[in-house]
């Protein structure tokens, strides 16, 4: 067994499996087995890369809280599209406050979507917090949208991948479980729309 250094601690024999696919969004996955309950999965497409702790179902071990930088998905950084600078003088602690608590939401429900699916392709944000004015220029925006409060993510959607997760029996349940609520996939063509702000109706999937 091969030891660190001077610490004496002792790694656990690490095993690589590789695993590629060709065509449309074509990857590169390396998983590295840590011990018998984590893995470090490495891909690559052309679309970027990424690396995620993993555990294999039934390990007893937790992950750290969310922030910008655990974030296995989407970023603070993605989620402001840089208006936290342009308007900063629209910014308040609350809309600061419930914008992290999105993102943290978010990143749950991606994980759980990752987990079940498989996707590899990097997260993005189409739309995040929008100023009144940014709002009032977006297409079909709703005037009190909860893009205004920070309280909403579009995400990047393209082959409506998450909207039809979202619509599968274990998407649904990931949505009570984090605690979020998502417009009906037929209303958000490209993007899929999730956010922490409750509907009157109870329904976690609505037409908006």
């Amino acid at each position: 067994m091969r030891k660190l250094g001077d610490t004496g601690r002792q790694l656990a024999p690490i095993s690589i499996a590789l695993s590629r696919q060709r065509g449309y969004g074509a990857h590169v996955s390396v998983a590295l087995s840590l011990d018998a309950d984590r893995f470090l999965l490495f891909t690559a497409s052309p679309h970027g890369s990424r690396a995620v702790l993993g555990l294999r179902p039934g390990a007893g071990c937790s992950f750290p809280p969310l922030n910008e930088e655990t974030t296995m998905a989407i970023t603070l950084k993605q989620y402001w599209k840089n208006r936290d600078v342009e308007y900063a003088n629209e910014l308040t602690p609350t809309i600061m406050a419930n914008a992290k608590e999105t993102v943290r939401r978010a990143n749950l429900f991606l994980k759980r979507y990752h987990d079940a699916t498989g996707a590899t392709a990097p997260d993005g944000v189409n739309s995040g917090w929008r100023p009144p004015s940014v709002n009032a220029a977006t297409k079909n925006a709703a005037k009190n949208s909860p893009h205004l409060t920070a309280q909403a993510v579009d995400l990047s959607d393209d082959v409506e991948a998450i909207d039809r997760w979202i619509a599968s029996p274990e998407g649904l349940q990931a949505l009570v479980d984090c605690d979020l609520y998502a417009e009906a996939p037929k209303a958000t063509p490209r993007w899929a729309h999730l956010q922490t702000r409750a509907i009157a109706s109870g329904k976690r999937v609505f037409n908006p």
